[in-house]
Order: C-alpha cells, then structure tokens, then sequence
C-alpha cells in the first residue's frame, strides 16, 4: 500500500473489516464469526493475514453448517479495510482441523502482489538499463503497472539476466540490485520504488519495561561484522583508481576504538575497550591526514579524467587523419600504376605528393600534442601515486601498530555483476558497509494490550512499518534505536510483535549517548558514519529527540513565527505569506510544498516525493553528476559527457557529446548521432531553405520549398536539381559538369573535350569514343570521325560503318530498313532493303530493291531488280529487268504479264527464237515452229482464222474425233470439225 502504514490513525474498529471478493473483486459476503485473526505486515515483502472459521454455526439456537465453507473458494480475494486504508489479498492456503472443540478451517491470504508469481519471465538479458525500464517490461503482461520510482534509481544502470523465474521474483531481485525497496499499492495493483532510508521516520517513540513493553529479546551476532568490505563489479571491476592508497576496499574501526575519545594534542580523554591508547591515536591522526589529503586528491582525480578525455579526443582526430593520409596514398599508388615511371612529371602526381607531404605534417604535430598531453597525463599519475605513498599503512603506524591492528581486520567481499562504473561500485559499497560494520541485531518486541491502548497512548497511535522506534530495558542494558521491519497484529489476543533488525546497543556506563567519530575509511571518499543512523544502533537523545518524545498535543499548538506574522503553522498546515501581495503565499501540508500568486487558484510551484513541477526554474548553474531532465513527451540526461534524448517509450532518439561508435562500439567518438529522426537546417532569412538529414537521406530545399538535391540512402540514388560540377581540384577546369540540358566534359584548358545533349540525344567529341571489354581488352567498339567500328576478342574487324556511308559487316544483318550502295552479308534481315547491289546467302526483306540482287535464298513482299539472281526467290511482286533464273520457276498462283505491247513470255535458244506476248488484243506464239501437241486431244472454241496459214497439213477427217474439215460442193464451204461437228467454215471461190 502506498502508505504502508496501518496504524498512524485512531480508528473505531480494532479489528479490520474483512469482505469476501470474486476475482473481478465484486464483493460477495463480509466474513463475519471468524477466530484467530491475525495480519503480518513485511517491509518491502508480501503481507499475510490468516483466519479460522468454525464448520458449523448457531443460528436461533439450532447448529448448521457455515455457509462461508462454500462461499471461500480457493483463490478468491479478500478486501480488508483497516484504519482508513484498504488491502486486497488472495486465497492460497487452506487447512481443515479436526478438535475437541469441534471441526475448523484456516485459511491464510496473501496480499495480492502475489499475482505476480503466475506469470514468468524466460531468458531475458540486458546489459544497462534503469530500474523503471526493467519494472516496467517485468509488468508488461500484467495487471499491475509501475507508479513511482525515486529519481536516483533512474540514474543507475544494471546488468540483469535470468534464465527462468516469475516476474514477482524478478521484481524482487533486481530491487536487490538497485537497493530499492517495495510498496504494493494492492487496491490500485501499483508498485513503488523507494530508497530504504525514505521509508519511516522517528516518531519518537519509546518502549520501556512497564509502558507497553511486554517482552523483549535480542540477538547480536558478532560473527557476522566486518571491518574490511572489498567490493567488484562486472567483469572483476575495481575502484581502485578513486582511492588514494590504490586500494580495493572500505575500512571501519569505530567499533573496536570506542568509546576511545581525545583531544586536539592526542590527549587521552576516554580509553577503547579493545584497541591500546598508542592505536587509537594513529587511526586518529590517519584519518585526519586522509580528510587533509582529500581534496588535492579529489583534484587530481578529476584533473586526471579531463586529460584522459581530452587524450581520447585527440586520438581520434589523429585515426581520422591517418585515414585521410590512407586515401592520399591510394590515390598517388593508382597515379604510380598508371603511368608508371612518366608518373613523378604529371600535375596530379605533384599535387597528391603535396597534400601527402601536408596531411603528414599534421599527423607528426597531432603525434606531438598526444605525446605533450600523456606526459601531463603521467605527472597528474605520478602525484596521485606520491599521495598514495605517504598514505600507506607502513608509512603511518608502526609495526607494533600494524600487528595489533590486523586482529580487528575482518575482510569479507560484494559482489554486484550488475555494476559497470566504477563510482557506482563504490557508493554502493559504502552503502553495504553501513549495515555490515558492526555486529547485526535482531530484536523482537512484544507489546501488550497494544491495540486497546490506541486510543489512550498518543505517542503509539503514530507507529508504523519502517518507523524508528526505541526500546530500553535498564537490567539488561539495553537502550536500542531500532528500525520496524515486521510487524504481526494478533486481535484476539490485543498484542502486536515488532521485529526490528540492524540496531546496536547504544549504552555506555553512564548511560550517555554514544556518538562515533571514528569513521576510518581508505577510499576516495570517507564513509561518513554521522549520515542517516537506521542501520545503527544510535540514540538520538538531541534537542529534536526530546521534542518527538515529549507527548503534546499539535493540535492545540499554534507557531507564530517570521517578520510581521508572515508565516503561520497550523492544523491545516504551514503558511508563509509575501508581504507585499496577500494572495501570494507558500503553503506546506499533506507531503506537499506549494506556491500560489492567486490566493490558491492555482499553482505556480509544486514539490511532492515525485520532484518538482514549475513552470519557470531560474538559475546561474545547474550542477549533478547525473542529470535527468523529463517531460510528458521525452527525457533527456547527462552523464560521462553525454547528452541523451529519450522518446516517451523510453527509447534513444538522440546522443550529443562523446557517444560510442557505431562501427566499434568500444571506442568513442565526439559529436552528434541521431536515432530514426532528422537534423533540420534553414536559413533565418527564409524558412523554406536549407538541407535536412536523417535515416532515409539527405536533401536540399530552395527559398520555395522545392527540393534541390536528394540523396536516397536505401538506393544511393541522387537526384539534383540544378548543375553538378565534378572536379580534379577546386582551381582546375578539369571535370565534368552536368546540367539538365545534359553532360559536358572540359580538359585542363577549360576546352570541351565531350557533350551529350539531353533535348536531342546528340553526343559529340573531340576525340574518339572507345568501348571495351574489361575481360578482353581487344573486345569492344571504338567510334571517331571516320565511323563505328567493332572489334573481336582477337582484335579482327567485325563490322565497319564510315562516314561515306559504307558498311561491312562479316555477320549476320537484321534491321528494320538497310539502304545502301553495296549491301553484302551472310544474312540480310530487314523490313526494308534497298542498295545498288544486294548479296547474301539468305535474303529476307518486306520490301527488297536492287540494281543487282544476287542470294541463294530470296524472300520478300516486293522484290524489284534489273537483275534477280537467286536459287530460290519467294515474292508477292517481283519487278525487275532481268529474272535470272538457272534452276525451274514454280509458280503457285497466276503469273501476270505486263498488257502493255510487246509483253511476253521470250525463249532464247541458240540458233532459234521464240516467245509468247500480246499486244492487249491478240495473243501471238511465235517460232521457228509451232508444235501443239496433246496426250489425248486438242479443242478450240470460238473461231479458228487459218486465213493467213499458207498451208495446213495433216488434218484429219471430218467425222473421226479430234479436228477435221469437211467439203460441201452445194454451197461451196469447206467446213472445220471438231469431234464430228461442224465449228467454222471458209467459203470457197
């Protein structure tokens, strides 16, 4: 609970209000009629109560069952409602006896932080992270959430890993290992984390024999004390370096050397119990030198960190300037290559050597500066060293002394693998030695008729878990101041039990207080033992002790302090008015410090246990360690020379200062390195320009907002709006500059040596253009202004194209259209084919016009020629002069003959012509002879003129088949048959 405390109030009821809840904790039933109620309340752990209940009750005289048997189920909740405060706990334990005065059930709860160990947290690891970034992944997958972490613990980082355990366990142990100490907030499943020495306080209150006090006893284990706490870290770690003698641990004899005490001279006043007078003051005087030495130390231990720093800075400028010189050196070994012993006279040659020669210089000057500051370095050393010798044990006790002493030395270790800094080892070193430097105590305490008593005991009524308390019994000489760490409430019976651990006895032999000043410590850091007591067994009987201890009445106490009545203390709290405007005033009440300029209408300054919450915080200097600055929207913090940034899930955005290196990260760099965000820079003159950078690129924007220059760092690709000027050096002219109208190349004149126009593709040179293999450097293309030529593996010309319009090529040709004078290839492949002479084995073309076409094979839509020469020639349309043909003509189709006169089909034959044409009208076949000759038989239609035939011989008879004539004299025709009938007739004179 977040109080912790059941007992800092009167309350009506003495015992607490139980109710019975389901697990959504709807309330079901009080628990009434139940014995043996008793509650344990733990500091930082699980509470418990426990009950039992009768099997069977009366109602109206008659015996039946308890109806709360069935009612309580095994994991049901109950909610306890006690002084104003309210704790739900769960049902765990059940046991069923059987007595003589009859059948009962017990029943134990357990508060419900219990919840947490059902869940489980399997093989998790980290390495440095803050207690709330651990609590809070252990409460990820539960109800319960993380509420208030005191603010140092959010400045330490711990390792943590664990292979298998629940989260409840977790909580607890890596509350061990920030020295955090828990409060369950049950009512709203919320967990706190406090500093041990934050809980409880001293409400001066005090135990004797005969008030209250019922019984006491108390263990001391001598056993268990140490005066020599060595203490390691992760990996073995040390704070050897914080302390001047070079040692590893803390040292604390005040227990044996009391009640020694003496003056200014070493004047013996008061002699030890244990340690001789000559001892004692040797310690004394130790400590003394220690405390004068301190400071110079503390000096030298931050001068030496600062120079440390700066050696690491500068060191990482010289690896960046070594890097610079590797790249130098690169780039005059590719010159070195290239031109090999012509090399040493070429500018650029001279210009690498010279930046060489320089970047040189500035690593031998760096060199020195390191070399300057490690001998600093090494006299900040060797002074710590001389501190540490004249603080060394031998140089400071004799060695009677030294003997003597090493029968106090009780050494024991801690060991915190959590830890990786060394001032983190130590303060929590320090912390562990208040509670081991002197013999444990564990007192338990029992306090009679406590409960009844409350009302009446004014001083008791304000106890709680964690307080203060003192316990005196004057027989067994015990007067202890003592911290509650346990504390079990029995209601039936009106006691109460304190156990209280970590006091000391407090008596002297007058019965004084005992007050230790001998704080001996061989650290850095002196362990001051007059810091917060609880874990000492310390009477306080001061002036503020005996104002707590007094019994008065506040109520009834009005404090009227300050200038002119300024600031009052009344029941409702502390008031303290400005004076120059009444509705201005402080207010403290309630753990609470708050500052209004408007008579409380609102607040201007607020201070709670969770810091302080202002709208304005002025001041010179802002000083820590450590510090954490946060807000609702992230939190950034600074610590060893880093400036951290942290989004509201608590993941890094930004580092600013020394942070590790990305590439290495055991090594350091100083600067700037942003996490999934973005570094913004405009101009003042005009929001719109500038450049930003982050994970995705970097880009450039102009006085209108319109992106200039983008840099895509998943692609590399680079986009530029305007011209890109590449050069050999800022001085030459030598370089290439590339614009939107497209690429121009210049030499060491400024002349232009090459152009590709982006508008109309055209690419110009001053020289030639050659392209070549990388693998075969004969294999490639080279283009000037005589042509293209290509080029085989073995350097033979495969193809030429001059700028006459000629080309060659000993492959194959495939085009959409070829022209030109003279086209030979093996292959010819075109969509159109047009040149004087066209030859090729194969010729394949939509569209083929020649003078001369000379192929084996001749394919086209239209193929016109003088002369066609091939063996086999395919053709929608062929036109040409001259059809050479050596081989048959098969035609598939018609074969059309221009009508113009004199077409025809010619035969030339040697000795002999003959030929087939036509005028438009007649048809002529002309030969020498004209033989017409038919395997079966010959027909003619129409009319047959033989008018012009000077003869005809070999007709056949008129009425035999085939072709005859007939003679008739009565009207003088000779008449023409075919098959027997007459077809035509010559009329005969």
């Amino acid at each position: 609970m977040g109080a912790i405390s059941y007992t800092n109030t009167v309350s009506d009821h003495t015992c607490p209000l139980l109710k019975l809840c389901k697990p959504d904790r709807t309330v079901i039933s009080p628990l009434k009629e139940i014995y043996g109620l008793s509650l344990t309340i733990r500091l930082g752990a699980i509470n418990e109560i426990s009950f039992t209940i009768p099997t069977k009750i009366e109602r109206q005289h008659i015996l039946i069952d308890n109806p709360l048997i069935d009612l309580i189920k095994d994991r049901y909740y109950l909610k306890m409602t006690y002084n104003n405060q309210v704790e739900y706990f769960l049902f765990l334990d059940k046991n069923k006896q059987v007595g003589n005065d009859g059948n009962s059930i017990s029943y134990t709860a357990y508060s419900c932080g219990i919840e947490l160990a059902d869940k489980n947290i399997r093989d998790y690891e980290e390495t440095s992270k803050t207690l709330s970034e651990y609590v809070n992944f252990f409460l990820a997958e539960t109800e319960w959430k993380l509420d208030y972490v005191d603010a140092a613990f959010n400045l330490k980082y711990r390792s943590f890993d664990v292979s298998s355990a629940t989260v409840l366990q977790c909580l607890f142990d890596i509350a061990e290992r920030f020295n955090a100490l828990i409060v369950w907030d049950t009512k709203n499943r919320k967990v706190n984390l406090h500093q041990p020495n934050h809980i409880g306080m001293n409400r001066g209150v005090r135990l004797k024999e005969g008030i209250l006090l019922d019984s006491l006893s108390v263990a001391i284990k001598a056993e268990d004390m140490v005066t020599r706490l060595k203490a390691y870290g992760q990996d073995g770690l040390e704070f050897r370096t914080l302390s001047p003698t070079g040692s590893n641990y803390l040292e604390d004899f005040s227990y044996f050397m009391y009640p020694f005490e003496c003056d200014t001279n070493y004047n013996v006043i008061k002699q030890s119990d244990y340690m001789s007078n000559q001892l004692c003051i040797a310690l004394t005087k130790y400590k003394r030198k220690l405390q004068s030495f301190q400071g110079q130390f503390d000096s030298l231990v931050a001068q030496k960190k600062t120079k440390q720093d700066y050696i690491q800075q500068e060191e990482q400028e010289l690896s960046n300037l070594e890097t610079q010189l590797k790249t130098y050196l690169n780039e005059r070994d590719v010159i070195n290559y290239t031109y090999q012993d012509q090399a040493p006279g070429r500018a650029d040659w001279l210009n690498v050597i010279s930046r060489i020669n320089a970047k040189q210089n500035e690593i031998n000057n760096k060199n020195s500066q390191i070399a300057t500051l490690n001998i600093q370095l090494m006299n900040i050393e060797q002074q710590m060293s001389d501190l540490g010798l004249q603080l060394k044990m031998e140089h400071n006790f004799s060695p009677e002394e030294i003997t003597e002493l090493n029968k106090y030395i009780i050494v024991k270790e801690h060991h915190n693998d959590s830890i990786t800094d060394e001032k983190d080892l130590l303060e929590e070193a320090k912390e562990i030695f208040k509670t081991l430097n002197e013999p444990p105590i564990h007192v338990n305490v029992g306090l009679e008729g406590y409960l009844s008593n409350l009302h009446e005991t004014m001083s008791m009524k304000q106890i709680a878990i964690g307080d203060i308390i003192r316990v005196q019994n004057d027989e067994l000489r015990v007067r202890l101041t003592l911290k509650i760490i346990e504390m079990q409430f029995d209601f039936n019976n009106d006691s109460v039990n304190l156990t209280i651990a970590n006091g000391k006895d407090v008596v002297d032999e007058n019965g004084k207080l005992k007050k230790v000043i001998y704080d001996i410590s061989n650290t850095s850091t002196t362990v001051n033992m007059d810091k917060y007591k609880w874990n000492q067994g310390k009477d306080a009987m001061d002036g503020v002790t005996q104002i707590l201890n007094s019994e008065f009445d506040t109520a009834k106490n009005i404090l009227i302090g300050g200038y002119a009545n300024s600031t009052t203390m009344n029941e409702r709290g502390l008031y303290s008015k400005d004076l120059q405007d009444d509705k201005t005033y402080l207010v403290i009440n309630n753990a609470l410090m708050a500052i209004t300029p408007d008579g409380g209408n609102s607040i201007a300054v607020a201070i709670s246990k969770r810091g302080v919450h202002a709208e304005v915080i002025a001041g010179r200097l802002l000083l820590g360690n450590k510090l954490h600055i946060e807000d609702e929207l992230g939190i950034v913090t600074i610590y060893n020379g880093l400036q951290s940034v942290y989004d509201t899930n608590g993941k890094i955005k930004v580092h600013l200062g020394r942070y590790p290196h990305p590439d290495s990260p055991s090594q350091y760099k100083y600067g700037l390195r942003v996490y999934d965000g973005a570094i913004d820079i405009r101009s003042s003159s005009n929001a719109y320009r500038g450049t930003q950078l982050d994970g995705s690129g970097f880009r450039a924007f102009n006085n209108n907002g319109v992106r200039t220059f983008n840099v895509d760092a998943t692609t590399g690709q680079v986009e530029i709006i305007g011209d890109l000027t590449i050069k050999s050096s800022p001085s030459s002219y030598r370089g290439v500059v590339i614009t939107s109208s497209g690429i121009t190349g210049y030499n060491a004149s400024g002349g232009v040596t090459f152009e590709l126009n982006a508008n109309s593709g055209r690419m110009t040179s001053q020289e030639n253009f050659l392209i070549q293999s990388s693998t075969s450097p004969n294999r490639g293309v080279k283009m000037d202004d005589y042509g293209i030529r290509g080029y085989s593996t073995n350097g033979t010309r495969t193809f030429e194209i001059d700028t006459y319009g000629n080309a060659f090529f000993s492959g194959n040709i495939s085009a959409s259209t070829i022209s030109g004078t003279t086209i030979n290839g093996t292959t010819i492949n075109g969509g159109n084919i047009s040149g004087t002479t066209v030859s090729a084995s194969s010729i394949h073309g939509g569209s083929i016009n020649a003078t001369t076409i000379n192929g084996g094979t001749i394919t086209g839509t239209i193929i016109n020629g003088n002369t066609i020469n091939g063996g086999t020639i395919n053709g929608t349309k062929i036109n040409s002069a001259d059809i050479n043909i050596n081989e048959d003509v098969r035609i598939g189709n018609r074969l059309y003959l221009n009508d113009t006169s004199g077409s025809g089909i010619y035969f030339n034959r040697i000795g002999s012509t003959g030929k087939i044409y036509s005028n438009g009208n007649h048809l002529t076949i002309y030969s020498d002879t004209l033989v017409i000759d038919s395997m079966n038989s010959t027909s003619f239609y129409n009319n047959v003129d033989f008018t012009n035939a000077t003869s005809i011989n070999g007709v056949a008879r008129g009425h035999t088949s085939g072709i005859g004539i007939a003679y008739s004299s009565a009207s003088n025709f000779l008449y023409v048959r075919i098959n027997g009938t007459n077809v035509g007739y010559v009329k005969l004179t």
